[in-house]
C-alpha cells in the first residue's frame, strides 16, 4: 500500500500551476461545489445548451481554462479533441477577424464532420477544437495568447467584430474573458454580443483551497484520501488562500505550494507548514 508524503507529492508534481491541457478538466473542483452557488458551471453548460453566447470572466489564472475544459473538454460526453497550432499564426491572421475566422473553420472543416466545434487556446499556444452535435453548440476562446501582443486595437477588433462574425454561425459560444480587457473599453462595449456573462467567484474559504489541493493529490497520486491531515498542516490552506486573495490567481497559489513542497521536502520535513508557504514567497 502506497503511503501519502511529501516525497510523493514532489514525485508527482501534484502542485504544478500550469498542468497540461488534458490534465485542466480531470483536476477542476466545480466553482458551484466550492461556493455552494450554482453560478458558474451549470449557467455555463445551461447557455451553451441554449445555443447563446457566453462570456467567462475572470483574472489571468483565476480558473477560466479549467471551467471550459471541465464542461466541454475530454471528459464531456460525445466530444473528440482537436488540436490547432496558434503559434505558428502569422501577424496578418491574427490582426484580421475575417482571416482569423476563415483559418480556424478551414482547419475544422478539414477533419469534423459534426456541427458543433470548441476552441480554447491555452499558455502551450494551442487550440483544442472540439465537435459535437448541433442542438448542443459551442465555442470556447481564451484569447490572452493572441491579444497579449496585439495591445487594445486588437482586442478591439476581436470584440467587436470576430465575435459578431462567429456568432451568426450555427454554433454556441463561449469566450474567455480577461479583465484587462476592460482597460481600454468598457464592459458593456467588450460584451456587447456575449449575452450570458458569467463571473468567476472569488473563494472565500481555506476549506475550497483544501478541496482543490485535494483534488490534485488524488488525480496525480491516485490515492483516494478522506483529508490532507499526513501532508499538511491545519494553516496552511488558510496560508495558500491569503495568497490567492492577494493576487487573485489560483495559478500563482498553487504555485507558490509547489515550492513551498520543495522547500519542505529539502528540510526532510514530515509535513507542509505556514513557514515553508512563507519561505516559498520569499524564493519568488
Amino acid at each position: 500500500m502506497v503511503t501519502l508524503s511529501l516525497e510523493l507529492l514532489q514525485q508527482n508534481y501534484v502542485f504544478e500551476a500550469t498542468p497540461v491541457s488534458a490534465d485542466l478538466g480531470p483536476l477542476h473542483v466545480r466553482f458551484d461545489e466550492l461556493t455552494g452557488v450554482t453560478s458558474t458551471e451549470v449557467r455555463v453548460s445551461a447557455a451553451i445548451n441554449r445555443g447563446e453566447p457566453v462570456a467567462l470572466i475572470g483574472r489571468s489564472g483565476s480558473g477560466k481554462s479549467s471551467v471550459i475544459a471541465h464542461i466541454l473538454g475530454p471528459l464531456a460526453e460525445d466530444l473528440a479533441p482537436m488540436t490547432v497550432p496558434v503559434a505558428a499564426m502569422s501577424r496578418e491572421i491574427v490582426d484580421s477577424p475575417a482571416s482569423l475566422v476563415d483559418h480556424l473553420l478551414g482547419t475544422v472543416a478539414l477533419a469534423a464532420k459534426k456541427a458543433m466545434l470548441v476552441v480554447d487556446t491555452d499558455d502551450a499556444s494551442t487550440a483544442t477544437v472540439t465537435t459535437r452535435s448541433t442542438r448542443r453548440s459551442g465555442f470556447g476562446d481564451d484569447t490572452d495568447r493572441w491579444l497579449r501582443s496585439g495591445g487594445s486595437s486588437l482586442a478591439t477588433a476581436f470584440f467587436a467584430e470576430t465575435i459578431r462574425w462567429v456568432r451568426g454561425l450555427p454554433t454556441g459560444l463561449v469566450v474567455a474573458v480577461h479583465l484587462t480587457y476592460f482597460d481600454a473599453s468598457s464592459r458593456a462595449e467588450v460584451l456587447k454580443y456575449l449575452d450570458t456573462q458569467v463571473d468567476i467567484p472569488v473563494l472565500s474559504s481555506a476549506a475550497a483551497i483544501e478541496a482543490i489541493l485535494q483534488r490534485r493529490v488524488e488525480q496525480y497520486t491516485g490515492i483516494d484520501v478522506p483529508n490532507l491531515d499526513a501532508v499538511l498542516d491545519v494553516d496552511v490552506a488558510g496560508a495558500v488562500l491569503a495568497v490567492y486573495r492577494e493576487t487573485g490567481s489560483l495559478r500563482r497559489a498553487l504555485q507558490v505550494c509547489h515550492i513551498a513542497l520543495h522547500e519542505a521536502v529539502g528540510a526532510s520535513a514530515d509535513k507542509l507548514s505556514e513557514g515553508h508557504i512563507a519561505a516559498a514567497l520569499s524564493a519568488g
